[in-house]
């Protein structure tokens, strides 16, 4: 009966971490940024030519921006995209499916490390709920499935150090772990450090009498993963990135830079703040985990350190105890060489421990309390505040996140390339503005530009990573002077700011982000007998506000065009 039971609340944790994921997922976040854009047409461009946009054949790393981005998500991407098309919604699938299975699987984890369905009912359910993992598994972006797989690697891992078992399983569940450890590599530049560190910390708690199995697991995960080492070594330009994020000075700047960084990735601020308030991961108002669990987590962090020791009877093994502590003190150890400090994506992998010591210090603190009655007083009460809490977060995210993340997002790129692209036709060529962040990889993506079309040579924006032209479109600076007599015939307008224009500039069609002039320059009447053009204004209805849209229709044929000639501008969408 007991089983029966957890079973069916296992089930109700999930549908409601599917909830989270999966709700309006096309549309929050409200738009797509250039990395998830640029991993969804790679994803494309690899399901049909085996290719990335760059004509990498089954690349090990991403060509990206100037860097070389780790391929696995992408590839995963890959079936999603050749079953429902390139777009919004495709690309985050598989993210957000991913977020939902590591939560019965951080159940399986947890009921392994402390042989309860209690105690892992609590660590699923804080996870299914718990705000970083529901952002990261709404957005396609590279670190996002690694919460899955690190949660996978250390189950893989507990499962290959389990004695009893003959030679050739062993080896077998040891090679198994280096796969999954292998997978975990290609994931994110962070795990290139934290997986061969863990992969020795389990060599030596479980593994120091079992040489056969310590040479499997270190010997596959070294096959498994060279060619992306090898990457880095024969191409150094493939870690521009590190070069670029790594932390400035000297030695001794470095080092105090470093531990600084390393304490604060595991503060209260890191864990349950906002950390370093990116609006790409972080909520307005709203901690990362809720601040009411960090008590409990600290608390599981104090009595699974008495465990290692031997200082505490408990049910989780010593060992085991020992790997969750090693797992604690080494994911913040790549973030912390760089110089943006408590940087959600580059610590993920460590915070799936939050729901694991919570439920872990929740569950010792219950046991201390002599009377049941307060000890079920206060599951109730957590289960209430987690509820409500839950609930606040939902709301912000919903309300709040949309219009404070818009340009984090680069808000109004889809409704502006619904526009020009069915109309680039009637225009000799198409300037958009180069303040737009890597504006070419929304043409590719919105335009679903067939890949075995691209000139590579295009494409190749060398260090600086700079696209200058792709086909008739060019990507340059747009001056106030450049459109200070043009046509205005489109705009993305939220009501509170004009996020991009598109003017005609004498046939040239061209695309400003940012403000435009006065709608009055802008506005063509008839004076003195004289034909012209009228904007008219509409509204279009979007998922977040409405979009407004002017867009130019002739009301009477151009002079300046000659007496016989009108001309039709493009008219809107309801986007």
């Amino acid at each position: 009966m007991m089983v029966t039971s957890s079973k069916s609340v296992l089930l109700l944790i999930v549908a409601a971490a599917s909830i989270l994921r999966l709700y309006g997922l096309a549309h929050d976040p409200v738009a797509l940024n250039q990395d998830e854009a640029v991993n969804g047409y790679d994803a494309y461009s690899l399901g049909l030519t085996l290719r990335d946009h760059h004509g990498n054949l089954l690349p090990v790393a991403l060509q990206s921006f100037g860097d070389w981005a780790s391929p696995l998500l992408t590839y995963i991407t890959v079936p999603f995209v050749r079953l429902f098309g390139l777009s919004t919604w495709s690309i985050r699938l598989p993210v957000a499916l991913f977020g939902i299975a590591s939560v019965p699987l951080l159940y399986v984890l947890v009921r392994k490390l402390f042989g309860r369905n209690d105690v892992a009912l609590v660590a699923a359910g804080l996870l299914a709920i718990a705000p970083w993992s529901i952002i990261t598994s709404r957005e396609a972006l590279p670190p996002n499935i690694i919460p899955f797989f690190t949660i996978l690697f250390i189950l893989a891992l507990l499962w290959a150090a389990e004695e009893g078992r003959g030679n050739a399983t062993s080896t077998v569940r040891a090679a198994v772990a280096a796969a999954v450890g292998a997978l975990l590599t290609y994931s994110y530049p962070t795990q290139k450090l934290f997986v061969p560190l863990m992969i020795v910390a389990a060599v030596l708690i479980y593994f120091r009498r079992r040489p056969a199995c310590a040479c499997i697991l270190v010997g596959v995960f070294v096959l498994l993963v060279t060619p992306i080492y090898v990457l880095l070594i024969a191409h150094p330009e493939s870690n521009f990135r590190f070069k670029d994020v790594v932390l400035p000075g000297g030695p001794l700047h470095r080092l105090g830079g470093f531990a600084l960084r390393y304490v604060l990735y595991l503060s209260p601020i890191a864990l349950f703040g906002r950390g370093n308030a990116d609006l790409t991961y972080d909520v307005p108002g709203i901690g990362r985990n809720f601040a009411v669990l960090a008590p409990f987590f600290y608390l599981g962090v104090f009595f699974t350190t008495l465990t290692a020791t031997r200082r505490l009877q408990a049910p989780m093994r010593r060992s085991d105890a020992a790997l969750l502590l090693t797992w604690l003190a080494l994911f913040p150890v790549a973030g912390s060489l760089t110089a943006t400090h408590m940087h959600l994506l580059r610590a993920i992998h460590g915070f799936p421990l939050v729901p694991i010591f919570s439920a872990a210090g929740f569950l010792w603190l219950t046991r201390a309390v002599a009377s049941a009655t307060v000890a079920t007083a206060a599951q109730v009460s957590m289960t209430c505040v987690a509820l409500f809490a839950t609930l606040d977060f939902s709301q912000s995210y919903l309300t709040k996140y949309p219009d404070a993340s818009k340009a984090r997002f680069q808000y109004g790129l889809a409704e502006l390339f619904t526009f020009v692209l069915p109309h680039q036709a009637q225009f000799g060529s198409i300037v958009v503005d180069a303040k737009i962040n890597q504006p070419y990889v929304y043409v590719l993506f919105y335009s679903r530009w067939d890949p075995r079309k691209i000139d590579y040579h295009e494409v190749d924006g060398g260090e600086k990573a700079h696209v200058v032209r792709l086909g008739k479109f060019r990507f340059e600076a747009v001056t106030e002077q450049r459109i200070a007599k043009a046509r205005l015939i489109f705009r993305v307008d939220d009501g509170s700011r004009t996020w991009y224009s598109a003017y005609d500039v004498r046939g040239t069609l061209v695309v400003k982000q940012g403000v435009p002039r006065d709608d009055t320059k802008v506005s063509f009447r008839r004076r003195d007998g004289r034909q012209e053009w009228q904007p008219r204004r509409r509204r279009c209805i979007t998922a977040h506000g409405s979009v407004r849209v002017l867009v130019a229709r002739p009301v009477f044929k151009c002079a300046w065009l000659g007496p016989q000639r009108s001309r039709r501008v493009p008219t809107s969408l309801v986007l």
